[in-house]
């Protein structure tokens, strides 16, 4: 479950190698076809939790998404040496709000950060960054040369990607 159809997908894209097919929409969606809700694992970020909990059927639990924490990405933002372009790429613009927000704090008045919101499919032409991250849409429609360049920042947490295991084998 995600706010944004686009990050729904991403989030997707991320749990598809789960053992299960999977089924990722957003509240709007769900409040039109609650059938989905039958024998489903339903999972949701914080954000969204409280109107989630209020569609699920009493006896269902939700899972809570924790979203990953960027710290490998803050961490080579750090050590840029001198002034650098950071490219954000996505294919959700609440990625990227997100992104600018927790980036901003550690980027200062040094770098240059630019937003790129990409359609699918996914077509980079003549991105030109010192740093580059992407989500993972992006990042598997790249040539294995391009991926050299582009740093992958997944938005669900291991831990999650965990629970979510554990809820299919109960």
């Amino acid at each position: 479950m995600a706010r944004e159809d686009r990050l729904a997908r991403i989030i997707r894209a991320e749990l598809d190698q789960m053992p299960c097919p999977i089924r990722c929409c957003t509240i709007a969606e769900l409040k039109a076809r609650p059938e989905m809700l039958d024998r489903s694992v339903v999972c949701g970020h914080l954000s969204i939790a409280s109107e989630l909990i209020a569609l699920v059927p009493p006896g269902q639990s939700v899972l809570i998404l924790r979203y990953n924490v960027p710290q490998d990405c803050v961490a080579r933002i750090r050590g840029l040496k001198q002034a650098s372009q950071i490219a954000l790429v996505s294919i959700s613009p609440h990625v990227l709000e997100t992104a600018r927000l927790v980036f901003s704090p550690h980027v200062g008045s040094i770098h240059l950060v630019r937003e790129h919101v990409v359609a699918e499919p996914v077509r980079l032409s003549g991105l030109r960054a010192d740093l580059i991250f992407c989500d993972w849409i992006v990042y598997q429609s790249l040539s294995e040369r391009d991926r050299q360049r582009f740093v992958l920042h997944r938005i669900v947490s291991e831990e999650s990607a965990g629970q979510i295991r554990a809820a299919l084998d109960a």
